[in-house]
């Protein structure tokens, strides 16, 4: 294997491993074409670079390509350690920080930069301070409340949740149904709680959102833990994870067009998320957070490694 090439980034401390070179090539010319060849072929790849000891199990990859046409800037499709993402909101704040940063990406002259993704085209809008970039905002392809009044039979009673396409479908709950907030304190009873939730709910969920209102916030300041199937953690908000919760918010007449919520990660960092529009199409949210660059790596691996591949203990 070629020596690969990588920008890490973190949003709002989401990791992003983001694949500059060394990669063989891919097949396809969309963002979608080219993640199922991806997929089919370099899977190990995946590995190598997200599983420990290269990576740690909240790691995210991205894999950039050319755009496929000219309305896009950029193809990319996104990895993770349990596999692949249509899209993804911390990450792609990170990989258009990464490129702005370093100058090979600029905005067009509406202000945005816009990436091909297996979920859509993602416009993103950077914002400046003081001639430096301080924030992205993204917004989301159109989603919507698939069911506002769930009821799902767990531990011998009725757990309320309402069903949400965000990219991907999100349960959104209330952690004062446990009497506990979404906080860290709190993070070892939700990976636990989340899996057996989530299988409860049916096979179509992806994410658990748990969420409470910020102590002596005001009525757009939450709090949320984010947990996957497998028990993962988001490190960030979840930037999707705002967005349904923007979705359901508004949905229920608790947030106007354009009013912005405020939610704070498990770590204590902040996303912000609002709903931008409203029609026959479903509810596009916008989601504001600022991203970092971490490092540069050159990742090789030796004939006799052997962990070519990585490992994955489950915790």
């Amino acid at each position: 294997m070629d020596p690969i090439t990588t920008i890490d980034t973190h949003t709002a401390g989401g990791p992003t491993r983001i694949i500059l070179s060394g990669l063989p090539p891919i097949a396809g010319t969309t963002a979608a074409e080219r993640m199922a060849d991806f997929k089919s072929r370099h899977d190990g790849i995946r590995k190598f670079l997200l599983n420990e000891p290269r990576g740690h199990r909240g790691m995210y990859g991205a894999v950039l390509g050319p755009p496929p046409t000219s309305e896009v800037d950029r193809s990319v499709f996104f990895m993770t350690t349990g596999g692949y993402l249509p899209t993804c909101v911390h990450g792609s704040i990170g990989v258009a920080t990464a490129l702005l940063t370093d100058g090979s990406l600029t905005p067009r002259p509406d202000g945005r930069v816009y990436f091909d993704t297996p979920g859509g085209v993602v416009p993103l809008m950077p914002r400046y301070r003081d001639g430096r970039l301080a924030e992205i905002a993204l917004r989301t392809p159109p989603g919507r409340v698939l069911d506002p009044a769930m009821s799902i039979a767990l531990d011998g009673r009725r757990i309320a949740a309402a069903a949400v396409f965000c990219g991907v479908p999100f349960l959104v709950v209330a952690a004062e149904q446990w009497d506990r907030a979404a906080t860290i304190d709190n993070l070892r009873f939700f990976v636990e709680l989340a899996p057996r939730l989530l299988e409860a709910a049916g096979p179509n969920f992806v994410l658990a959102l748990f969420h409470d209102r910020a102590a002596g916030g005001g009525r757009g300041e939450f709090r949320d833990v984010v947990i996957g199937r497998t028990g993962g953690i988001d490190r960030s908000p979840c930037g999707a994870g705002v967005g349904a919760l923007a979705i359901q918010e508004h949905q229920a007449g608790r947030l106007g067009e354009g009013e912005r919520l405020s939610v704070t990660g498990v770590i204590g960092t902040r996303f912000t998320g609002a709903v931008v529009e409203h029609d026959s199409g479903g509810i596009t949210a916008e989601i504001t957070g600022g991203a970092w660059v971490t490092g540069t790596h050159q990742f090789r691996v030796g004939d006799d490694d052997p962990l070519p591949e990585g490992f994955d203990l489950g915790v």
